[in-house]
């Protein structure tokens, strides 16, 4: 049985923080089992002065990742640079916590942005994360208990990317019928994955779709993803694949919607709780994954990442 997702945003916060506190100190856990597996996968509740974290990464393992996350204010979207991140294993052993701080990235055509932060998780279970904004004078944090799984359902970092053969545009296919992008690059349409890695070249796969996405942290993958083609011309491949298999027949209707053979491929419908939220991952010129992002990446951390790449 999967771990549902469970949001207690909104639920007393003091009490929750004293249940769980207080099993975590008697070496009990205070979260029921289900089959043998944890029941809730994510408490969150906010800080003093009402800053709530929304978590564009969810799917959280055993290593390094890359932790996306919005905090939003009772007025208004919170940019400050002052953000610093408190992780801790939950279990009656455990006293010591590490710290990283989160940049703030603002995305464009809007007035919105997130935060990102390098976090490592080295043992599976639950982990407390909270959250300081340091311009605020903020007696509790914002805090979030979230599961770490052992490893990925999906492909992770360090593996070799599925070879997959997905649709590709030609003289009898419309460009609707693959895509729901606002105005699609004919060049992200034009190869299949499989043929990008054989070419040695490095490669950027984002799963997305710009017309259907429901979650909160949708952002304009796709055209910032055309953005950085502009930048590195000919160096990559890059290939977009709708999330949906029918997206001509959807109709705004997503009960009609059918999921790509190529998302089935990749493993995305077994996220927990994943709905439709975008996925980015950069390959290296063996095909190897070597950057993956959940939720809306910045042009900016795509560069970062990239040229990482290409100088090896």
């Amino acid at each position: 049985m999967r771990i549902p997702e469970l949001n207690l945003i909104y639920a007393p916060m003091y009490l929750v923080l004293c249940i769980v506190m207080l099993g975590f100190a008697s070496g009990c856990s205070v979260f029921p089992s289900v089959d043998g597996q944890k029941e809730l996968r994510l408490i969150a509740y906010p800080s003093d002065d009402g800053i709530e974290a929304l978590l564009a990464t969810t799917l959280l393992r055993v290593g390094d990742q890359r932790l996306s996350f919005m905090l939003i204010g009772p007025a208004n979207l919170i940019t400050s640079d002052a953000v610093t991140l408190e992780t801790k294993y939950l279990s009656p052993n455990s006293t010591t916590a590490h710290s990283q701080t989160a940049s703030y990235y603002a995305w464009p055509y809007a007035s919105r942005g997130a935060y990102s932060a390098q976090v490592s998780f080295d043992e599976p279970g639950y982990w407390q994360i909270d959250i300081f904004v340091g311009d605020r004078d903020q007696l509790i944090p914002t805090r979030v208990v979230i599961w770490v799984e052992a490893s990925s359902v999906i492909p992770d970092i360090g593996d070799k990317a599925p070879k997959s053969r997905n649709r590709v545009l030609s003289a009898k296919t419309d460009i609707g019928s693959i895509t729901t992008a606002f105005n699609p690059d004919p060049d992200f349409y034009g190869t299949t994955i499989k043929s990008a890695i054989e070419t040695s070249k490095p490669s950027a796969i984002v799963f997305s779709s710009p017309a259907f996405c429901t979650s909160p942290t949708c952002g304009p993958q796709v055209e910032t993803l055309s953005e950085l083609k502009n930048r590195y011309s000919g160096e990559l491949n890059f290939v977009h694949i709708e999330i949906y298999d029918n997206p001509d027949e959807v109709q705004g209707n997503l009960d009609n919607a059918q999921l790509s053979p190529t998302v089935l491929e990749w493993r995305l419908d077994r996220i927990p709780g994943w709905r439709n939220e975008s996925l980015t991952f950069l390959l290296d010129r063996e095909g190897t994954i070597r950057n993956r992002f959940e939720g809306y990446v910045t042009l900016q951390e795509l560069e970062i990442a990239l040229d990482t790449i290409l100088l090896d």
